[in-house]
């Protein structure tokens, strides 16, 4: 393909995605389709749900309470491309104790597990919309990055407002300047092939690159988008991960700190008349403590090397002994580390992740989460602006 050809082609994609978005307000469309694939198969289990809560028979089935979900996970839908077969699937994002528990490693407070038993997710609740309905299926065992359902788990859902880690929605407006971090992620065993300077080159042309993921969306736009690269310094608050809040789950009362960070911001009385109310789990946190939109939380003033919108970090981990998605939950937790934050979204429009090769799920190329800021990609499929473009998502 010719580079006018490619950029014709890498426009239609982008065209047709700003349109898209400006048609529709639900983030969960984009997946719509896969959704149903995904349905068909828990179809003979559909069952009408009157109220938000499930509860099938009980077996008696004996779970250790230091391995079952704590706190609701917000479902997202992640589209994944593959060499051979493209991936669509469900899975949940859990924080704090969870996420510990699921296996997450290095002490991070965030993982994205995937889901045992999907089918009975999707019978009970067919309407889950991406980045904001919140499970918690009571009992239910968190173990090596699985959340496991049975036909006899009490499944309880509410909604998330499109906040927080889970989608605070910075891209939420399909045009503007969109601030980018490129993450050039290297282990104790493997490195991605291209350099710092390369990459930047490839995704804002800072090398004299013609074709590049900004020029395109800038180009193809008519500069209704702007990309622009990060930088490493500026201030960040950090919530408490482990701060449950009070809720009635499922009655519309869940309150944590992402509850509180969409409520203080529509009504500045909102941590005035609630944010003392005792935590859950019967600590002495309390909003007012705990979550930064409340005055609580940690701040912290960041300064890191990030040269022309790319930042590299180093973790003590081996690629060949994890997948694509433990490798991503041990990035982004170490960022969230650096950067001081525990949203890295409040920082930056987009994040990149570029993963070095010799996963144990090697034959991928690029995914992400719909709605979602962070994108994943397998070693040189960063430095292709088609292929960042669809998984960027704007």
């Amino acid at each position: 393909m010719t580079m006018r050809c490619l950029s014709i082609f890498l426009c239609l994609l982008v065209l047709s995605a700003h349109t898209a978005a400006q048609t529709s307000n639900k983030p969960s469309n984009e997946a719509d389709g896969p959704r149903r694939m995904l349905r068909k198969k828990s179809k003979k289990h559909r069952k009408r749900v009157e109220e938000k809560e499930v509860k099938a028979p009980s077996n008696n089935v004996q779970v250790s309470a230091a391995t079952t979900q704590i706190k609701p996970c917000t479902l997202f839908f992640e589209a994944r491309d593959n060499l051979e077969k493209d991936e669509f699937k469900w899975r949940c994002r859990m924080k704090g104790q969870d996420a510990t528990n699921s296996g997450v490693l290095l002490g991070g407070y965030r993982a994205n597990v995937d889901i045992q038993g999907i089918e009975y997710v999707l019978a009970a609740k067919p309407d889950i919309v991406s980045g904001e309905t919140l499970l918690y299926a009571e009992g239910a065992m968190i173990e090596n990055h699985l959340l496991v359902i049975t036909h006899d788990t009490e499944l309880k859902f509410d909604t998330q407002h499109a906040i927080g880690s889970e989608g605070r929605r910075r891209l939420a407006t399909s045009t503007g300047n969109k601030d980018v971090l490129v993450v050039r992620v290297v282990t104790t065993d493997a490195q991605p092939t291209a350099t710092t300077a390369q990459m930047s080159d490839a995704i804002f042309g800072t090398g004299g690159d013609p074709v590049n993921l900004k020029s395109q969306y800038e180009g193809c736009s008519a500069n209704k988008i702007t990309i622009t690269p990060a930088t490493g310094t500026g201030t960040a608050c950090n919530d408490d991960p482990n701060y449950l809040g009070f809720f009635q789950f499922a009655s519309g009362n869940y309150a944590d700190c992402d509850w509180f960070t969409f409520y203080q911001g529509t009504d500045p009385t909102t941590c005035t008349s609630y944010g003392n109310n005792a935590d859950l789990d019967g600590g002495t946190d309390t909003a007012n403590s705990a979550c930064c939109a409340c005055g609580g939380g940690v701040t912290t003033n960041f300064n890191n090397n990030v040269v022309d919108g790319v930042f590299e970090i180093n973790v003590a981990v081996a690629a060949s002994s994890l997948t694509s998605s433990q490798l991503e939950d041990v990035a982004m937790n170490q960022l969230e580390s650096q950067f001081g934050t525990s949203n890295l979204e409040d920082q930056f429009d987009l994040v990149m992740l570029c993963l070095p090769p010799g996963t144990t799920d090697g034959s991928w190329v690029a995914y992400a989460s719909f709605p979602g800021y962070v994108s994943v990609y397998n070693d040189e499929a960063c430095l292709y602006p088609s292929v960042a473009i669809v998984r960027t998502h704007i």
